[in-house]
């Protein structure tokens, strides 16, 4: 079983406008299926298959931002690995904030990453 790791991000802007104007690419990104074809392509070895799928998130991103989930599932003879990514992504005043989760599937549930994205809301708020 693959525990699960959580990264978080805080990009600093000028203005909200500034900040803001990033989730209209991710939102463009991930919409297609560009991203999961280049994803399989720079995550695949000599030997080894990956499958990369949408998913749907375990929750929506604050403040109507961008989340996505993906399932990956890596190949190398008769071993299979199976994770689970999702990635979450919003403004708040000047700042963009982003949550990743990663992890088996059956250890990222919506009650962590509910906390995970929480828990930065609550960091981006102290830090006003």
């Amino acid at each position: 079983v693959l525990p699960a790791s959580a990264t978080f991000q805080a990009y600093i802007y000028s203005d909200a406008k500034a900040a803001a104007a990033p989730l209209t690419a991710y939102r463009a990104l991930y919409d297609g299926d560009a991203f999961l074809k280049c994803f399989e392509e720079i995550t695949a070895t000599p030997g080894a298959t990956v499958k990369v799928t949408k998913g749907t998130p375990s929750v929506a991103a604050p403040a109507g931002g961008v989340a996505v989930a993906y399932d990956v599932a890596i190949s190398v003879g008769s071993v299979t690995m199976a994770m689970r990514l999702e990635t979450y992504a919003w403004s708040s005043s000047n700042a963009l904030a982003g949550v990743t989760v990663s992890g088996g599937k059956d250890v990222i549930t919506s009650a962590l990453v509910t906390t995970a994205v929480t828990k930065m809301q609550a960091a981006m708020a102290a830090a006003r």
